[in-house]
């Protein structure tokens, strides 16, 4: 189907002209509503008084419990707890949960940033921006599966210095074939300047795999695609395979597979894989072999179904009347999804990205409204990836919630943090139960990352990363984890409007 052809966008080069630029007015996002709680509890010790916890552990909800953290750890769960020394947040009537992971966000790359011709300066100031519109939108922890190392290092020591985000676990290397995925100038756009160099028969594979390292990788992101609509993008012989499974094995690298297809997925299998990065299958249903394939390794698999629901916000608008999403995307990027001109700029954008090199590029352009998408055909296609979802569940393969959010910063609408709430709640439209869901974005991704030690769900010794919702998720839905009213990570303790605005 047309749609599909939305997922692998980059820029188009000269054709299409900057829609606005950014200023330092534009740089920021709006100000919060005047009724916004605008609130931080200081230092990271507090004492939560009479929440009502969903630890993650798939228990039942435990009503009027207290939970005391000191130094961002949590110490002591119970009822009647006093700590008199503390910061105290008065939690009655409200429902406790572990802080949420989102397993697919591009932190790098910036909604928009092609079609603004974004300056290298703007773009940096908007990734600060992304990272704080996450814990406005609950999730504490996000895994970014394609990012540069100068880009990783520099927005973890932003994070670390105490700035707003959330944690980051990185993928790198990112494995891809010259002339393959997200190897050219109009897939990366301005934002993706340190990423990593295409893989032929001459590369060093285990220099790549060292050269990664030092970023504390939780694995290496291996590109298995030959395009969407057209056959245009290079793949790996079954010689470079195999070399790049043993590399990894060598490496103790766990290897997360970007797949979409059958056909895909079954050349992914081939390098052992620990997780695939995306469900795909937007116009298929999952093999049965490859379904059974996936539950006998207990391979992880990532959702992404939101992907085509998400790009046609780009033509439809859909997101333009809903004041939750307004308050968490910063003003340049609402400007830009929002600019009159921006779907003919996307249509031409789309179709000279995706177009085989013997289409010329004014033809292509000719052709823009046959890749533009309706909102029927992104239905149609997020049913097919959220039936896919269905059947892991069913079989019991361990599948995690991510959106991949950013996607490309050719695309203008896929909000960071938003978009990963959006996908809860189309993965909940699509059958799947609110329980499940949860499973997916707490404990289950901490494990898949090896960090179900100190994350994912709330015990005693963990991290003290949570959220305090006003709804119970578990009876209304993945529409209450909106009524955030605090986010806390590592102990501090901010109000979604303060995590956007306040230092």
């Amino acid at each position: 189907m047309i749609l599909i052809a939305l997922l692998s966008l980059g820029a188009c080069g000269d054709s299409v002209q900057p829609l606005n630029t950014a200023s330092p007015a534009s740089l920021r996002f709006p100000a919060p509503p005047a009724d916004a709680l605008r609130a931080a509890l200081p230092g990271r010790s507090l004492l939560i008084h009479g929440a009502t916890v969903i630890d993650g552990r798939g228990g039942p909800p435990q009503e009027g419990m207290d939970v005391r953290v000191e130094a961002g750890v949590i110490e002591e769960i119970g009822v009647g707890l006093t700590a008199p020394e503390l910061p105290h947040l008065d939690a009655t009537g409200l429902f406790l949960l572990p802080g949420l992971i989102t397993s697919h966000s591009h932190v790098q790359s910036v909604p928009g940033s092609i079609l603004r011709g974004d300056s290298a300066e703007d773009i940096e100031q908007q990734q600060t921006l992304q990272l704080r519109a996450y814990l406005a939108s609950g999730f504490t922890t996000l895994l970014d599966p394609a990012i540069g190392a100068e880009t990783a290092a520099r927005l973890r020591a932003h994070v670390d210095a105490g700035h707003p985000g959330p944690e980051i676990a990185i993928l790198a290397p990112f494995i891809t074939p010259a002339g393959g995925y997200m190897t050219t100038a109009e897939m990366r756009g301005q934002a993706f300047d340190d990423f990593w160099p295409a893989v032929d028969d001459s590369t060093d594979l285990d220099a790549l795999f060292a050269q990664a390292q030092p970023l504390s990788p939780v694995g290496a992101k291996v590109a298995l695609e030959d395009g969407v609509v057209f056959a245009n993008l290079a793949t790996f012989d079954d010689a470079i395979i195999e070399r790049i499974h043993d590399a990894g094995a060598r490496a103790r690298q766990p290897l997360f597979v970007h797949s979409i297809r059958n056909e895909d997925h079954r050349r992914a299998l081939e390098l052992d894989p620990y997780a695939l990065v995306h469900v795909g299958l937007w116009d298929e249903s999952i093999a049965p072999d490859v379904l059974a394939e996936l539950t006998r390794r207990g391979t992880y698999v990532i959702t992404t179904v939101t992907l085509n629901h998400l790009a046609a916000w780009g033509w439809h608008r859909a997101f333009e009347d809903d004041p939750w999403i307004r308050q968490r995307v910063p003003i340049v990027q609402w400007e830009t999804a929002t600019h009159p001109d921006e779907p003919k700029r996307l249509s031409h954008l789309t179709s000279e990205i995706m177009r085989p090199s013997w289409v010329p590029g004014g033809l292509a352009r000719v052709s823009a409204p046959m890749f533009t998408p309706s909102l029927a055909d992104a239905a149609e296609a997020t049913a097919s990836g959220t039936a896919a979802v269905q059947a892991l569940e069913a079989a019991g393969v361990p599948w995690v919630v991510g959106a991949d959010e950013g996607n490309s910063p050719a695309y203008t609408t896929f909000f960071h943090g938003v978009s990963s709430q959006i996908e809860l709640e189309q993965l909940e439209a699509g059958g799947l139960s609110p329980a499940a869901i949860l499973q997916a974005c707490t404990r289950r991704p901490a494990e898949m990352l090896g960090v179900l030690d100190r994350l994912g769900t709330i015990e005693v010794g963990k991290q003290a990363d949570l959220i305090l919702v006003a709804a119970n998720p578990l009876e209304d839905g993945m529409v209450a984890l909106r009524t955030l009213q605090w986010t806390i990570q590592r102990g501090s303790a901010r109000t979604p409007a303060s995590w956007l605005v306040d230092p």
